[in-house]
């Protein structure tokens, strides 16, 4: 096993991939640096036994060091073993996915990442999507469960990739949070995706948020597709809440950024997807210091959607409607639509849904 091991520039240019962890290789910890311009990949972790890895900087510190996977012909990183840790990944250009993690893998953690941006923030798509799960992984994280306050790591940021911002394919009980989509580090321009922001096919158990304003995840960028699309009979029992779509929160004042026609729906549920949970009860809850009147801690239920061109939600499947549910339960049936905010203030419409909520077909 390494230490804190520097790949700082003696990676790049490889005739296969620039780092490659193999064949029982556990409990490494590879630092800051890069991977540039490698034929299969920039880095890859594979078989079953090479576990519990750490791949980019782990320890807080001063300034923002990623390892920066870019311009490979295949992925930026590929996972194929348990218990891997990815922070401060810098994945662009690639020829494939900015990180792709496979197999019937668990406790996969990713946070801090910024996919399809440069080392200068600038865009540089990779040729895929942004994060991919696919092929049984479970029990996994994109983004981080706790922040502190003071010297916080930056939320991931996924951006102008050419597929989804995120693909959950076949997978199961995965937790999204504290994530970006679809715009620039700064929050100053669109960075869309190709695709979906969020895509779940034939996926289970997902949520997509936090109750916890600072964990929030924001949406924005899909213009031929949805903020979040979950599709598919084996999709079920996943849950949205503390989400914003088709703005992303100014974290410095807990105002907006809104940017019109940003998606074609803000979510669309499709294709015999069911059981489905959009929203949770409850009131939106801030606390605050009771001597200084200063915010401590914003807490979430709702989604809140805003600029879509087509629908706020579009509902195309579910079964039997009349199951009903309560608190922490997944429905029998039908997807349920219980806690969201489509309102804008918006005289001239310029960020408003074309349509707030559309059921079709099978709905």
């Amino acid at each position: 096993a390494f230490g804190l091991t520097s790949l700082d520039g003696s990676t790049n240019g490889n005739g296969g991939w620039g780092v490659l962890v193999d064949n029982g290789a556990n409990a490494n910890n590879l630092e800051i640096g890069e991977s540039i311009n490698n034929t299969m990949g920039g880095l890859a972790i594979l078989g079953a036994s090479s576990t519990n890895n750490s791949v980019g900087r782990q320890y807080p510190l001063a300034a923002e060091p990623f390892l920066l996977m870019q311009d490979n012909l295949g992925p930026g990183v590929r996972v194929e073993a348990s218990n891997t840790r990815l922070r401060f990944i810098q994945a662009a250009g690639n020829e494939g996915d900015g990180i792709i993690v496979e197999g019937a893998l668990e406790n996969i953690q990713i946070h801090s990442a910024r996919i399809g941006f440069d080392s200068n923030g600038t865009l540089k798509p990779n040729q895929g999507s942004g994060i991919h799960f696919l092929g049984g992984v479970t029990k996994s994280k994109i983004g981080q469960d706790t922040v502190t306050y003071w010297n916080r790591d930056p939320r991931t940021s996924i951006g102008g990739n050419r597929d989804h911002g995120i693909f959950l394919e076949d997978v199961s009980d995965i937790e999204i949070k504290y994530t970006d989509i679809g715009v620039a580090i700064f929050h100053d321009n669109l960075a869309p995706n190709g695709g979906h922001g969020i895509y779940l096919l034939n996926s289970s158990g997902c949520t997509i948020g936090s109750n916890k304003m600072d964990y929030e995840v924001g949406i924005v960028g899909s213009p031929e597709g949805s903020g979040i699309r979950m599709e598919g009979a084996e999709t079920f029992g996943n849950e949205v809440f503390g989400t914003t779509i088709g703005s992303i929160r100014n974290r410095f004042t807990s105002d907006n950024f809104y940017f019109p026609d940003t998606n074609m729906y803000g979510i669309h549920i499709t294709d015999g997807a069911w059981g489905n949970i959009i929203g949770r009860r409850g009131w939106w809850l801030q606390l605050k210091d009771p001597f200084t009147e200063d915010p401590i801690a914003s807490f979430l239920t709702e989604v809140y959607i805003t600029s879509s061109a087509e629908a706020g939600i579009l509902l195309e499947s579910g079964l039997d409607p009349r199951k009903t549910i309560t608190v922490n339960d997944i429905p029998t049936g039908g997807n349920v639509v219980q806690n969201i905010n489509t309102f804008v203030n918006d005289s001239n419409f310029e960020y408003a849904n074309k349509i707030g909520i559309i059921l079709r077909g099978d709905a």
